[in-house]
């Protein structure tokens, strides 16, 4: 031995041998076969580990050693391996061994006559050759049987129109792990065609697996060495493939589910592990290990497959089979958030029937307001033909003005045309007159008619003074017969408006009938103001004051209400239409003591530019 070498040994020596004995304790040495790459391993170790631990708690310890036999494999690495375990476990009491594939359990059964005499040894997966071993060994164990009809099965489930089946994988490690896989080959060679490419190079299976025939599925075994001599880690080398490949892969091994591999009747080396563990217990109290007796097979496999993958190749989930585990399925919408959305919807559902409520509500509303308003019409229509009726006298003084001087001019033009010569000037001027008084008695007309006027109302540039003109006119023979002297003061500016000249002047008439109402008879100053003047604010204001007593404070409130009076002979609705049409104006009837001495009544309207 070189002298570095024989050194490095004497110091390793002394530190184990400074190392304390185990105690009361149970110790356990896993000599696993391959590297912990190989997920499988991992999820094994997983298991067996905390298998014991629920069995011993802290009173168990692992020695764990990797011994890497597959790319390692020739005889004078095994033999440096048995004299550095001498080396390292000569003052550790180990009282059981676990060789974990059929590689290590030749080796612990090699390695067990030096340096571990008489310890039990129980061995976790292999092949008929592993058993035999086992036998001569003196070894128990399990043997971990990988369920490949069942994942072929599944395929042909999945994919009903399958013709081809190809294999991917190592063929040494296919026959070690996979003992009865080319028994279930031969059964199924009358069912489907078999397109083998174990034993390929990488690069040379990823473009076979890139251009396989239409209805063929992929079962993958273990894929570690390809056929350049190249290693893989088998999980790492099925992620490559399933990513070339142009048809769904199927396995046996847990560990290859998330590769991209479509599923298959995985076994789980964890399962595989934890049984080992309990497989265990027994013999580390000297006792022979519980059922299934050594060398009996189990599966520990269930049906798994992984949704992105089914999704990836367009398969039915209603031909996914009962019971199948589903993996790296993302929750919809509607899984991950069902509270929150049924609360949402739930929210939903209120406020539809708030809204459908409200828009019932809505339409009632409106067809309350058109019938009202349709109400409000033909009462405004009856409260002007009323105003009309009070305003007869005023209307028949106005015409007989008009009608006695056309008559009166009509004698005169007879005389004027029988005169030799005829005196056609002077007759001339005297028609001029009769079509003048026609104007007049025309205009007289117009103003009565307008108040009969059943139209819907028509907004215009309307002229106030014009306005207040007419209906003083038309009240002239009311206040004549009640002796109250109508006066109007109007501002010298044009006053104009957008309005409806009917409303304006129903406003206007039915303020200045209940001015002339209110004076009583018998006093002595007797008048009624109409006031339309610019104001601030861009407003015209039209003010209507009496000389009489005023409204009392008690009845402000109420005079505005429909049918409310306190005429003997009121109807009670001049005020509430005047009320009702100025605030279709968006503004106010504002109540006051006129400068007159008695009530007076206002509103403001917005002023328009006056028109050219």
């Amino acid at each position: 031995m070189p002298a570095l070498a024989f050194a490095r040994a004497v110091v390793l020596l002394a530190l184990a041998l400074a190392l304390p004995a185990a105690g009361a304790g149970k110790s356990v040495l896993l000599l696993q076969q391959d590297d912990d790459a190989w997920l499988s391993y991992q999820a094994f170790y997983a298991g067996f580990q905390g298998a014991l631990a629920r069995e011993y708690g802290a009173d168990v310890m692992i020695y764990r050693e990797v011994l890497d036999l597959s790319r390692f494999p020739g005889a004078p690495y095994r033999d440096a391996l048995r004299r550095w375990y001498t080396v390292k476990y000569q003052a550790i009491r180990v009282d059981a061994i676990v060789a974990v594939g059929p590689a290590a359990l030749t080796f612990a059964l090699s390695a067990r006559r030096d340096i571990w005499p008489g310890v039990p040894t129980v061995f976790a997966g292999g092949d008929r050759e592993t058993l035999a071993i086992a036998e001569r060994g003196a070894a128990t164990g399990r043997m971990l049987q990988f369920e490949t009809p069942k994942s072929i099965a599944l395929a042909r489930t999945l994919f009903p129109r399958t013709r081809n089946l190809a294999i991917v994988g190592d063929r040494d490690l296919t026959q070690t792990f996979f003992p009865t896989f080319d028994e279930s080959l031969d059964r199924l060679a009358g069912e489907l065609r078999v397109i083998d490419l174990r034993g390929l190079a990488m690069a040379t299976l990823l473009e076979r697996v890139a251009a396989l025939p239409p209805d063929t599925i992929v079962h993958c075994t273990i894929f570690s060495l390809d056929g350049d001599g190249q290693r893989f880690v088998p999980r790492d080398a099925l992620a490559r493939i399933a990513a070339a490949s142009n048809a769904p892969i199927f396995g046996d091994i847990d560990s290859y589910m998330g590769t991209g591999a479509v599923g298959g009747q995985m076994s789980s080396t964890r399962a595989f592990g934890a049984a080992i563990a309990n497989h265990l217990a027994p013999v580390l109290h000297g006792a022979l290990p519980a059922e299934p007796p050594p060398g009996g097979t189990n599966s520990w496999s269930t049906p798994v497959v992984d949704w992105r993958a089914i999704r990836r190749f367009g398969v039915d989930p209603a031909r996914l089979p009962a019971g199948i585990e589903i993996r790296y399925r993302e929750p919809s919408v509607w899984e991950e958030h069902r509270p929150a959305l049924l609360g949402v919807a739930a929210a939903f559902l209120v406020l539809l029937g708030l809204v459908i409520r409200l828009l019932r509500e809505r339409r009632q509303r409106i067809v309350a307001e058109q019938e009202a308003s349709a109400r409000f019409t033909e009462l405004a229509r009856a409260n002007r033909i009323s105003a009309a009726g009070e305003l007869a006298a005023s209307v028949v003084h106005d015409l007989g003005q008009p009608l006695a001087a056309i008559q009166s001019n009509v004698e005169s033009m007879e005389l004027l045309l029988e005169a030799d010569p005829p005196r056609l000037e002077e007759a001339r001027a005297a028609l001029a007159d009769v079509r003048r008084d026609d104007q007049r008695a025309a205009d007289v007309i117009g103003r009565l008619r307008s108040l009969f006027h059943k139209s819907e109302p028509r907004r215009e540039r309307v002229f106030v003074e014009s306005v207040v003109n007419d209906v003083t006119r038309m009240a002239e023979g009311v206040a004549r017969r009640k002796g109250v002297t109508v006066e109007a003061d109007l501002d010298p500016a044009p006053m104009v408006v957008d309005a409806d000249v009917v409303q304006l002047q129903q406003v206007l008439i039915n303020l200045l009938l209940n001015a002339l109402d209110a004076i009583p008879d018998g006093t002595g100053h007797r008048r009624v103001a109409i006031v339309a003047r610019h104001a601030t604010g861009g407003v015209i204001r039209v003010a209507v004051g009496d000389s009489g007593p005023g409204i009392p404070d008690d009845e402000r409130a109420r005079i505005f209400e429909p049918f409310y009076t306190t005429k003997s002979k009121g109807t009670g609705v001049g005020l509430a239409i005047v009320k009702r049409i100025v605030e279709s104006y968006g503004t106010q009837v504002a109540v006051g003591v006129s400068p007159l001495g008695g009530a007076e009544f206002s509103f403001v309207l917005p002023s328009a530019e006056a028109a050219p």
